[in-house]
């Protein structure tokens, strides 16, 4: 285990060493990091998961943050964010209310970031796009709007 100081508060991390294979269920109220191979299931679901660069995962992953260093083969939900660094390779369904692919990463699969308490917040438009409100001009002169068939919008720019 290894102690990392955080805002005055100790932070405890468990580090899976790359000689270990672990075959089954993980769960915990840490955050790990994985430079061994795991297969089975990973759930931190209030925690932290850093595959490092030498870690394999064969495993459906939850946890609040995801970094991908190494291999994930399986699905990945996070609470808040998934990031696949440039040594990442993820084959496998992301779903995060936000997601980070580095230029250099490896990812097949499908990203859902459909996050129903923070969606609504970030964008009003999205909200009130089916409510039969009037849809904001394209920002484009002359472009059709999406929201009207075959119409074009005086648009923003002149």
């Amino acid at each position: 285990m290894i102690e990392i100081t955080e805002s005055h508060q100790q932070k405890t991390v468990t580090t899976i060493g790359e000689s270990i294979l672990i075959s089954g269920e993980i769960s915990g109220t840490e955050d790990i990091t994985i430079n061994g191979t795991v297969e089975g299931e990973l759930h931190f679901r209030d925690n932290n998961i850093l595959v490092g660069e030498s870690g394999h995962i064969h495993a459906d992953v939850s946890a609040k943050n995801i970094v991908v260093e190494g291999e994930i083969k399986g699905e990945l939900r996070a609470t808040e964010q998934v990031s696949i660094k440039p040594t990442g390779v993820v084959s496998g369904d992301i779903r995060a209310p936000r997601v980070v692919l580095d230029d250099g990463c490896q990812f097949k699969g499908s990203v859902d970031m459909d996050d129903k308490h923070a969606s609504d917040h970030r964008n009003p438009k999205l909200q009130s796009a089916g409510s039969g409100e009037k849809p904001a001009p394209h920002p484009i002169k002359g472009i059709p709007h999406p929201m009207k068939k075959g119409k074009t919008d005086k648009g923003l720019m002149k």
